[in-house]
């Protein structure tokens, strides 16, 4: 499936937050309409971490595929070499290294519910 890269972006962040042991009911994509900006955002515990992903950007399409997007990665009809391209390309991710994200979570209070090694 092609995908925008904002959208490639948000599902790595997501696979990534999910490795950590985050729930998916924790995670939310966040379009501000009237900028363009896309926000990825973490809230676990009562404390909210955010990532910026885009500006720019048409939301409404963000809005619209992001559930559609989430469902392909879910189904088994993906393979997992897509799915790895996506999150080891991830710009985001520095190419699906997530040391500097738990680094930023860690500085930030956050302690993953489960260890990446």
């Amino acid at each position: 499936m092609k995908w925008s890269t904002t959208i490639k972006e948000l599902l790595a962040l997501h696979e990534a937050f999910r490795k950590m042991g985050y729930k998916s009911e924790e995670l939310y994509v966040v379009p501000f309409h009237n900028s363009g900006a896309i926000q990825f955002w973490l809230e676990h515990k009562g404390k909210r971490f955010v990532v910026d992903v885009a500006v720019g950007e048409d939301t409404q399409k963000i809005v619209a595929d992001w559930p559609k997007a989430a469902n392909w990665w879910n189904s088994n009809e993906t393979s997992d070499l897509e799915r790895a391209s996506i999150y080891k390309n991830s710009r985001l991710l520095m190419g699906g290294g997530v040391g500097s994200l738990v680094a930023s979570l860690t500085m930030r209070g956050f302690v993953a519910p489960r260890s990446l090694n």
